[in-house]
């Protein structure tokens, strides 16, 4: 990783203070083992991304990726709502639900994540997931 953009502090201080603003919880005393390591996985590739200024957090809960490896338009991450789950149910199989919901909370059309690089489609997958508490 090149020389950080955002020093550590400062960006596990902007996932706490996105996920508190998205009322996402964060109280790993409260989570499975299993979650526990699907957190620990997003809370770090987060905190990277801020660190490495691919992701930025604005005021509230807005979220923006800015891809790295795909000539594509920066992606805005809404809130999660009960459309987002919804849209899961149109596809079979989990890479088909997943990109469906980031689709959903991105508010990019479904076949635009097909034209991703993995690294990027990776990165957007990982962050929804976040949210999806």
């Amino acid at each position: 990783m090149s020389e950080p953009v955002v020093d550590y502090e400062t960006a596990l201080g902007e996932f706490e203070r996105v996920c508190a603003a998205r009322r996402v919880s964060i109280d790993e005393s409260k989570m499975s083992d299993f979650e526990k390591v699907i957190f620990a996985r997003g809370k770090k590739l987060f905190v990277e991304l801020v660190m490495d200024g691919s992701l930025k957090c604005g005021e509230g809960h807005e979220v923006t990726y800015y891809p790295q490896m795909s000539d594509a338009k920066p992606f805005v991450f809404g809130q999660v709502k009960g459309s987002t789950y919804l849209k899961a149910d149109e596809h079979k199989g989990q890479v088909h639900q997943a990109q469906a919901m980031t689709a959903e909370v991105t508010g990019r059309p479904y076949a635009e994540f097909g034209k991703l690089h993995s690294y990027d489609y990776k990165n957007l997958k990982e962050i929804t997931q976040i949210f999806l508490d």
